[in-house]
């Protein structure tokens, strides 16, 4: 079959197929005008994201800093608190033991103040007592690093020989504290302590020795070899916070003068002081501290005076007895009356101050032409008392020449 197609049908089917055309180039148009949109779209949700991500990260990084920071302050936090829980721990046990030592001295205020009133020793229950410490608490300690005068006397007397050298001064840690570890720092440098006096310390050479003696927070020191003391002064000012004050010169209220190889001790400034104190300073001396004739009793009938007054000087004259130990007897024999002091006592004490008036500059004089052999000489009055017929008995101890007890 034929079909036959007219002008006028051509033009219709032109026309049409250039209307598709341009619809189909609108719809293009149209698609691509919505594909760039979303095109920008998408770009734009991938920069927020971006953007989002970054600031996600910043943040990551800001906690992680403020975590190792928190971290850091709980690791200080737990320190601290383990500190205060171990000084919580300290002061608990500090405080058991003041309870003991307030119960102690309580007991011993009891038993002192029974003695002096009665002129006799109480009784006291076994295992009480002032100077008691708590086996199992602080049974092997030494709670305040103080020596006896005896002991700095012994040094003193060692000294003449081997030439005492320096001295130390100056810690500010507490004594109970700056004892303990300041032992501990000797004990690993090879000292031994002392076993009766623990506050004393030595150290052997092949070719000499060394010898610390601590009283609370200085220390004396010498040594045969001059090269130990500039050793061990420099050893303690490194471990700890010191100062030096060179040569020997005062100690414990003691003048000590070293002539060459030789060393005198007095308190020639303290007794000048003691008397002033008492006004006896413009009284007429005296040779002999007692008098020969007249023995001290207790005086039963004699008029009472200040028992306050009378205590003050016989403790400045007990301080004395440190240089002096030509009064020790007669400042002993006067103290027996402290609770109950009369007159006559308080003469017999003044008496003592008056020789002490004309002879305040005697002293110990330590010399090093003498052998190191201790010897002790002991003797008693018997029954020279007149209260009870009690006998007194006295004792000095030398090593050598030197007197140190």
């Amino acid at each position: 079959m034929n079909i036959t197609w007219s002008e006028d049908d051509e033009k219709d089917f032109d026309e049409d197929e250039d209307e598709d055309d341009k619809t189909t180039a609108d719809q293009v148009t149209s698609l691509t005008v919505n594909l760039t949109s979303r095109t920008d779209s998408v770009q734009n949700l991938i920069a927020d994201e971006q953007e989002k991500n970054l600031s996600t990260q910043v943040m990551i990084e800001f906690l992680e800093n403020d975590k190792a920071e928190i971290d850091s302050q709980n690791n200080i936090l737990t320190n601290i608190l383990k500190e205060k829980d171990d000084q919580i721990a300290n002061l608990l046990d500090e405080l058991k033991v003041s309870k003991e030592r307030i119960k102690q001295l309580t007991i011993g205020a009891s038993c002192l103040s029974e003695t002096l009133s009665y002129g006799r020793t109480p009784n006291v229950k076994e295992g009480e007592g002032l100077l008691m410490n708590l086996e199992g608490v602080d049974f092997d300690e030494t709670f305040a690093p103080v020596a006896r005068l005896e002991s700095i006397r012994l040094l003193l007397s060692v000294a003449c020989q081997m030439r005492l050298k320096k001295a130390l001064y100056g810690l500010k840690q507490a004594p109970r504290a700056w004892y303990e570890r300041l032992t501990m720092f000797l004990l690993e440098q090879g000292y031994k302590r002392g076993g009766a006096n623990k506050m004393l310390f030595i150290k052997y050479f092949k070719t000499g020795l060394i010898v610390a003696q601590i009283y609370v927070d200085d220390i004396v020191f010498g040594s045969s070899l001059e090269i130990k003391s500039k050793e061990f002064a420099t050893l303690m000012q490194n471990e700890f916070e010191m100062s030096m004050v060179g040569e020997l010169n005062f100690f414990l209220g003691l003048k000590i003068k070293q002539v060459g190889s030789e060393i005198f001790i007095s308190q020639a400034k303290y007794a000048k002081n003691l008397v002033k104190k008492f006004g006896l300073e413009q009284t007429k001396s005296v040779r002999t501290l007692m008098a020969t004739s007249l023995k001290i009793s207790r005086d039963d009938q004699g008029k009472e005076v200040d028992s306050n007054f009378y205590r003050s000087m016989i403790g400045s004259l007990l301080y004395l007895t440190a240089s002096r130990p030509d009064i020790s007897f007669s400042v002993g024999v006067c103290a027996r009356y402290q609770s109950k002091p009369k007159e006559s006592h308080l003469m017999a004490v003044k008496r003592i101050i008056r020789y002490i008036n004309c002879t305040s500059n005697f002293g110990l004089w330590y010399t090093n032409d003498t052998n190191s052999h201790l010897a002790g000489y002991i003797d008693a009055d018997w029954t020279g008392n007149m209260d009870d017929r009690k006998s007194t008995s006295g004792g000095c101890f030398y090593i050598g020449n030197n007197i140190i007890s």
